[in-house]
């Protein structure tokens, strides 16, 4: 028998992530101060409105978050409203993209310097060095850590697998990815890690595959811009120029000033894109 064929299930591990999450909230509500209570019960409608997707609700996760770490000085707070800006800079071109990334590096740095050993923490600011401040061997340095304090957690595997892909090893990242999306059970970011599912699908060649899963997280999420930009040149890519118009006119819904020129650009946030070699396609392909 194979010993590890239990530990491994994917079912096994949501259950188990479930049971420490609703133990954990339970321990932290026994004998805590009403200061505890108040933080968490901040900090879990925070995380909740961010992947709401609007911009207006990241903004109020970011308040909420901001608002529990004065209960509470927790790392794990920092951390969420350091990520939270992955959504400010990858939702909303056109920002001011290094002043994200300095907020962002500054909350992160903080979380780290109070929880240090906390998988949670480490997994989401392993994302903020990858995705915002492109430090691809941080990023992946924290997610690994992220692993070895609990290694079925869902987004350290996610963003691992992300970071792998960025460092150019995409078969592997594609796995994590897939590992991470397969433990992630109903979690409010699911659809993100199809998202991420998808992209290192698309590194890694499988382009089915990767927009199957772009398609999957803009059913989840519809508003959510980052999958329907390489659904574009994708289809392209794979001779569907209807479906590519289709998504084009759906994303400039959302987007107004998009094409697939833009993307070109460096502060556009289009690396995966950039590196499958979809960019060969302009808007004159449509």
């Amino acid at each position: 028998m194979n010993e590890g064929s239990v530990h491994d299930s994917p079912e096994l591990q949501i259950l188990v992530n479930q049971s420490i999450e609703v133990a954990g909230i339970h321990l932290r509500r026994l004998g805590h101060s009403h200061d505890s209570a108040t933080a968490f019960a901040s900090a879990h409608d925070a995380v909740h409105a961010m992947f709401r997707i609007e911009m207006d609700e990241v903004f109020r996760a970011d308040a909420l978050l901001a608002d529990a770490f004065r209960h509470e000085p927790k790392g794990v707070y920092l951390a969420w409203r350091a990520y939270a800006r992955t959504f400010v800079f990858g939702e909303a071109p056109g920002i001011d993209g290094p002043a994200v990334m300095e907020e962002a590096e500054a909350l992160a740095r903080h979380a780290f310097e109070l929880d240090p050993h906390n998988a949670t923490v480490l997994a989401l600011i392993s994302y903020v060095h990858s995705f915002l401040c492109r430090r691809y061997e941080a990023g992946h340095e924290l997610a690994e850590q992220s692993l070895k304090y609990n290694p079925s957690h869902p987004l350290g595997h996610a963003f691992l697998g992300r970071a792998k892909s960025y460092l150019g090893r995409h078969d592997e990242g594609y796995r994590l990815a897939r590992k991470g999306l397969d433990r992630s059970g109903q979690a409010p970011y699911l659809y993100t890690l199809h998202f991420l599912s998808g992209v290192t699908a698309l590194q890694s060649g499988k382009l089915r595959e990767a927009a199957a899963a772009a398609e999957i997280a803009i059913a989840m999420a519809p508003n959510y811009r980052a999958p329907r930009r390489y659904l574009v040149p994708l289809y392209l890519k794979l001779g569907e120029r209807d479906k590519a118009r289709s998504a084009l006119e759906k994303l400039r819904e959302l987007e107004p000033r998009f094409s697939l020129d833009a993307m070109r650009q460096s502060a556009y946030p289009s690396t995966a894109i950039r590196e499958a070699g979809l960019l060969v396609f302009s808007d004159r392909d449509l």
